[in-house]
């Protein structure tokens, strides 16, 4: 095995799997130090190796075949943090009505440019990553971003003016 961390690995060029002993100090450290090389290497690998594509694609296809459950159950509980933490950097209520259960609560677009932003459930990913833009999205309950739709005006704004 040698003194080189290098060595350490199953694979050609620092590899993929790393050989099955307790990682030292000196190898978390060399690992961390040497990060970009490690993608580098192991992007080269996965693109020219074939086999091991096909063999993780086996892979995947049977842990997910006996993880169905927990998979669906993980996805779910990120989808719903991820729209919390959106909801909740806009203010965690309806600019309207000022309603705060999160089940009523949704993205509106200020700009009424949604045919633009197709995405989905990605969209609350997407506004997270991008640091939650004030200019273009608000928060709505389902009903007053229903009411608005088209031009009209909330039925609430037209109660109170």
């Amino acid at each position: 095995m040698g003194g080189d961390p290098a060595s350490r690995w199953d694979a050609p060029g620092l590899g993929i799997l790393m050989v099955s002993v307790k990682k030292s100090a000196y190898m978390k450290k060399w690992i961390a130090s040497n990060g970009d090389k490690i993608r580098a290497c192991r992007r080269k690998y996965w693109h020219s190796n074939k086999a091991f594509r096909d063999r993780c694609a086996i892979l995947s296809k049977k842990w997910l075949a006996e993880n169905r459950q927990h998979w669906y159950a993980t996805v779910k509980n990120y989808l719903i943090r991820v729209r919390k933490q959106v909801i909740d950097s806009y203010g965690g209520e309806c600019v309207c009505c000022k309603e705060k259960n999160y089940g009523f609560l949704t993205i509106e677009h200020l700009k009424h440019d949604a045919k633009n932003d197709r995405k989905g459930q990605k969209l609350y990913a997407w506004l997270l990553k991008n640091g939650c833009p004030k200019d273009r999205y608000t928060i709505l309950c389902m009903n007053c971003n229903w009411a608005t739709r088209n031009g009209k005006i909330c039925p609430h704004k037209q109660i109170n003016t």
